[in-house]
Formats: C-alpha cells, sequence, structure tokens
C-alpha cells in the first residue's frame, strides 16, 4: 500500500471527466490489493476513488487490474443481444467498451459487440472489433481472460471460416494457455482440423488427444475430437481406436457421434 498512499492527492476535477462505476478490486502492480469506492477512470487510464478514508488516484502505471461487478448498462446489451435487438446492442456494447476500456470489461463488451455485428451478417466488421484486442496484456487471469478467450473464439472461428488457416492458428495458439478447459479443448480441436486439412495426420492426432487429454466429459464440444482421433486410429488399424470409442460412448452416451459407433 506504500505505493498508493505515496501519491494520494484530494481530488478537485469535476465529476463530468470520469467514467463512473461502482466499487471494486484495484490490484496495484506490487500485488496489494486495494478494496475501494466510487471507483471512476479518465481518458488515459487513470483510477479514482475512494478507499473508505479519502478519495484518491492511482495513476494508470501503478496498477495492474481492475475487478468490477457487471454494469447494468452491459447487462441491458446482453439483454438486447440475446433477444434479437442487434442494432441497439451493437451501440451498448460499442459505447461501453470505450467505457470500460479501463475497467476490467473491455474485452467482455468487444466481444459481444461482435457477435452482435455478426448476427447482422457484418463479419468483416466483427474481425476488425476483435483484431483490435488481440494483442491486449491479459493481467488478470482469474476475472478478465475468459473474456479474451471468447473473444479470441469468435475471431478464430471467423478465420476459418474464411479459410485464413495461418491466423486462425496464431490465436488459436494464444487459447492454448487458457485458464478454462473448454477454450483449451476448443483450441487443440480446431488446430486438429488445420493439420488434418493440410494432410499433417500426425500432428492432427496429437492436437486431438491434447483436446480429449485437457477437458472432461463436462464439456460436450471435447466428443469431436474424441471422435476425430478414434477415426484417425481407425484408418491407420491402431487398436487403440477401441478407447477412445468407448470413451465417446461412456462420456456422451446422447451424442450423435457416441450413438453411431458400437
Amino acid at each position: 500500500m506504500k505505493s498508493v498512499k505515496i501519491l494520494v492527492f484530494i481530488l478537485s476535477l469535476t465529476a463530468s471527466c470520469f467514467v463512473m462505476a461502482a466499487g471494486g478490486l484495484i490490484m496495484l502492480k506490487d500485488s496489494s490489493p486495494l478494496n475501494a469506492a466510487e471507483i471512476t477512470a479518465d481518458k488515459d487510464g487513470n483510477i479514482y476513488c475512494f478507499d473508505g478514508k479519502q478519495q484518491i488516484i492511482v495513476p494508470k502505471s501503478f496498477y495492474s487490474y481492475i475487478r468490477l461487478v457487471k454494469p447494468d448498462e452491459i447487462k441491458l446489451a446482453e439483454v438486447n443481444l440475446n433477444t434479437g435487438k442487434y442494432a441497439e446492442a451493437e451501440r451498448m456494447f460499442r459505447d461501453a467498451a470505450v467505457k470500460y476500456e479501463y475497467l476490467g470489461w473491455k474485452a467482455f463488451c468487444v466481444s459481444g459487440l461482435s457477435k452482435a455485428l455478426m448476427r447482422q451478417e457484418r463479419g468483416d466488421a466483427a474481425v476488425v472489433e476483435l483484431e483490435k484486442i488481440v494483442k491486449d496484456h491479459i493481467a488478470d487471469p482469474d476475472f478478465t481472460q475468459w473474456q479474451y478467450m471468447e473473444a479470441f473464439r469468435l475471431l478464430a472461428g471467423i478465420y476459418l471460416q474464411k479459410n485464413l488457416d495461418e491466423k486462425a492458428t496464431a490465436v488459436l495458439e494464444e487459447m492454448i494457455d487458457a485458464q478454462k478447459s473448454e477454450y483449451i479443448v476448443f483450441a487443440y480441436s480446431r488446430l486438429g482440423d488445420i493439420a488434418l486439412k493440410q494432410g499433417r495426420t500426425d500432428a492432427a492426432e496429437l492436437n486431438y488427444l491434447q483436446a480429449v487429454i485437457h477437458g472432461d466429459k463436462s464439456i460436450p464440444a471435447r466428443a469431436e475430437p474424441v471422435y476425430k482421433l478414434a477415426e484417425l486410429l481407425k484408418k491407420r488399424n491402431d487398436p487403440a481406436n477401441k478407447l477412445y470409442y468407448d470413451i465417446l460412448k461412456k462420456d456422451y452416451p446422447e451424442s450423435d457421434l457416441g450413438a453411431v459407433k458400437k
């Protein structure tokens, strides 16, 4: 906390300069957590808040990340997206992506904006938005990373639809380091598809195997790499294929993939 206390100032600027937000956690770069209320950010990312005793300022260079409860306008943007009000969702997510750029919700808003654009058949515009955050530094793996992984999954999917395999590979390789298994399974599965498309069967098998290993039966998308790995092993007469068909039947009994193999 010493680094923050050195930089404590009584605020004299007007509220109109800031983005208002609820209370939350500010993680300082010396790993000290600062629980604060009335958190605001200016256009340069400097944070203004109330620490329980006084108003203080935390310059952008002194904190790693911020965690805030999801703002109400983002919740409303989600409602619009889920109820088919895509133009309104697009507008709200676009505004919120700027408004909450330094307050923990930037990637989530970019993902929502991109989904709204895609549902209006504007995939190219979605790519433009998603590509803006590909190189962002992900400071908070417990709260922020899943937001970026969702954005990466959207972007990789568009790249694959456009047969931009090299670009898709770069994004998928970023997803391998995700904290959530569902994103790791997706990444390895798509990398396996790219390798298979390019005739690199051994690499495809290894990627599908990684997808299987990094997930469990709670992830429905894992059924696909299990099946594809079993099929590849069967083609080269490897008896291990039976093990993966068994996994398919055991873990995904309701899956069409699992149902076709005895």
